[in-house]
């Protein structure tokens, strides 16, 4: 794997996109025990349907494609020499009627699968345990623990399915609109004050509603909010 990042961000996420058809990406993933070599994820979206005609259309086809795109990434696709070394990850939005059946209950992905475009997957799992420990810890019995943590995980989850099932065809679809709205209106909104907050809130994973969030600070001192600023981990 090619580690050299030159040209690249090791702290942001970087993508290119064709309006929402094409959509390639850049993550840095830090370091390993074992490598001081700074890594990076790498993304190429396609709707599931056309995975098997890429495939047939061949791998040099692909890695064409990719670097039309973004030329910078040749040294990234040229170390490929079958689409096998690609993982392929398919991702589905589904919303359960409930998350847990008398001692059965199910968290993080198993329970609420979205789309990645607001990067919430670990997070919402990491809650769902937190407060499922938290529960399981000041309940007379297992069933009134798993009740209580599906009450208070409610607001949170429906927030980010909801959230992520709006934002994705702005990234992810065939549609010609929305990117064209998401172009000339995000970048705007990013700089208006309270809708800057608001999308900071939600990237965090603090939102639970429109006009709500939670603090952390209710689950650490450290991570605790701050009147008009989104997140303070040196507090």
């Amino acid at each position: 794997m090619v580690h050299d990042l030159e040209g690249f961000s090791k702290d942001h996420l970087l993508q290119r996109y064709d309006a929402a058809r094409v959509m390639i990406g850049t993550l840095p993933l830090g370091q390993t025990p074992t490598d001081p070599q700074p890594h990076m994820a790498f993304f190429w979206s396609l709707p599931a349907r056309d995975n098997v005609r890429v495939r047939a259309d061949g791998l040099a086809a692909w890695q064409e494609r990719v670097t039309h795109y973004w030329p910078q990434m040749a040294p990234f696709v040229a170390q490929f020499t079958d689409f096998d070394q690609l993982t392929f990850a398919e991702y589905g939005h589904r919303v359960m009627k409930r998350w847990y059946g008398g001692r059965l209950v199910f968290t993080g992905d198993a329970a609420h699968p979205i789309s990645p475009q607001l990067g919430q997957g670990a997070n919402l799992g990491l809650c769902d345990a937190l407060i499922l420990s938290e529960a399981l810890s000041r309940s007379a019995t297992p069933e009134d623990a798993i009740a209580a943590y599906s009450r208070a995980r409610k607001a949170h989850l429906t927030f980010y399915q909801i959230a992520s099932r709006w934002m994705t065809p702005f990234f992810q679809s065939d549609q010609t609109l929305a990117p064209w709205v998401r172009d000339r209106t995000f970048g705007l909104m990013c700089r208006m004050p309270w809708m800057k907050q608001e999308m900071l809130r939600t990237l965090s994973g603090i939102k639970t509603g429109l006009f709500s969030h939670l603090d952390p600070g209710d689950w650490h001192a450290r991570y605790r909010l701050r009147p008009g600023v989104c997140l303070h981990p040196n507090q």
